[in-house]
């Protein structure tokens, strides 16, 4: 029995050691001026992350801009699954546009689902679009369901979204820079997509669901990180040396990296910038975790 532990302990070392870390950068900034989004500088947030994460170990994949359209984040996702072995430990990190769209499906408290604007997707409902390329998340929890059960029970599984994951303010109405040096664009719209030009929000804001990410047994863990709480805004950070603009998550996340001296876990990546006092954004927004 002593001798059976013993092979199965070091079966057990054997996979974690062999574990692969992947990451899958979706950046989206320059829209087309027929989608209605104004342009952000999200291959910026690229630039930061990916040297960053493969000097942590990451095989990193990126999609940006026209490669990032609805069709194409689905088919790189499902590819992150299909070349992903148990133990492996994954990151899918967002960085574009986000907005509310009204819910079809009925199973939203406060009827809209949260959606990441690919590079394909409009701003504006009209006859020719009705959402059908805004990457809700309806359509994305079931390829992240996928992805943990290819994972497994000793895998791991971080999605990070640098972007408006309510697509609007319930404070103020609007999604307006606001009045400091430091804040850039918004990565969000104020208004729902919806059909109906005059849609009143019903109910509560929205929160994150997590319902259709609950823990079962032989599924990866998996952690959520979004770069504001549903009631605000996301904003864009000027780091004040250099001038450039970064997503406020991303620049954090970037710190997270950059201070860590060995590779981290994911999840303690996601704490670190949830107790980070110096979050750069922190006067005007907040990260939202979700984890099981």
């Amino acid at each position: 029995m002593h001798r059976l532990l013993t092979l199965i302990t070091a079966l057990l070392l054997a996979v974690t050691a062999g574990a692969t870390h992947r990451a899958l950068i979706v950046a989206v900034g320059n829209y087309p001026s027929s989608s209605g989004w104004p342009r952000l500088n999200s291959t910026n947030d690229l630039a930061l992350l990916k040297p960053v994460m493969q000097k942590h170990g990451f095989v990193v994949t990126t999609l940006t801009d026209a490669q990032a359209t609805k069709a194409g984040i689905v088919s790189a996702i499902k590819r992150l699954t299909a070349e992903s072995r148990p133990g492996d430990h994954v990151w899918l990190h967002l960085s574009g546009h986000g907005q509310q769209v009204e819910d079809r499906s009925g199973d939203e408290n406060d009827a809209l689902d949260e959606a990441f604007v690919p590079f394909d997707a409009h701003r504006r409902y009209s006859k020719t679009y009705r959402g059908q390329n805004h990457l809700t998340d309806d359509v994305l929890n079931p390829l992240l369901v996928a992805l943990r059960k290819r994972l497994g029970g000793n895998g791991e599984l971080l999605v990070t979204i640098d972007a408006c994951h309510s697509g609007d303010s319930y404070r103020s109405g609007t999604c307006d820079a606001a009045s400091d040096s430091l804040v850039g664009k918004c990565r969000g719209a104020s208004e729902v997509l919806s059909s109906n030009k005059l849609y009143v929000r019903r109910g509560r804001p929205a929160t994150m669901r997590p319902t259709s990410l609950s823990r079962s047994k032989g599924y990866g863990a998996v952690t959520m990180l979004a770069a504001c709480q549903p009631n605000e805004n996301n904003y864009e950070y000027v780091e004040p040396r250099s001038r450039r603009s970064y997503g406020a998550l991303s620049y954090a996340l970037w710190e997270a990296l950059t201070r860590a001296k060995q590779q981290p876990s994911l999840r303690d990546i996601a704490h670190w910038v949830m107790s980070y006092n110096n979050f750069y954004m922190r006067k005007y927004q907040n990260p939202h975790l979700f984890e099981e």
